[in-house]
């Protein structure tokens, strides 16, 4: 019974750990604005003055296919001009902004 009632408890607390779809979207919304914007852009289309002058991928672009592992591996050790984030970032805020940025596909 004592067991029942703490696997009850720790469902119900659950949610403290594990933030909703949105909070995930919103975090990732923020580490991509702070992070990736100056380059790629707001809108993914990598027009920024400093998005072409280092070519920046443009995430909007037919020549650009997500893959999630290539992607998390970019983010975290950079590639060319991009600085490489796995030393910023939480493996959880990468995986979350290599999600956020398939919504400019």
């Amino acid at each position: 019974m004592a067991a029942a009632a703490v696997l009850a408890i720790a469902g119900s607390l659950s949610y403290l750990t594990q933030p909703a779809d949105g909070a995930v979207q919103q975090g990732a919304a923020a580490i991509y604005s702070q992070n990736c914007a100056r380059c790629h852009g707001t809108d993914g289309r990598a027009q920024t003055p400093k998005g072409r002058k280092t070519e920046a991928v443009d995430f909007t672009s037919g020549d650009w296919t997500p893959e999630t592992g290539h992607d998390t591996r970019i983010v975290t050790r950079g590639k060319g001009s991009m600085p490489a984030f796995g030393k910023k970032l939480t493996p959880a805020q990468i995986s979350a902004v290599v999600q956020y940025i398939r919504r400019f596909k």
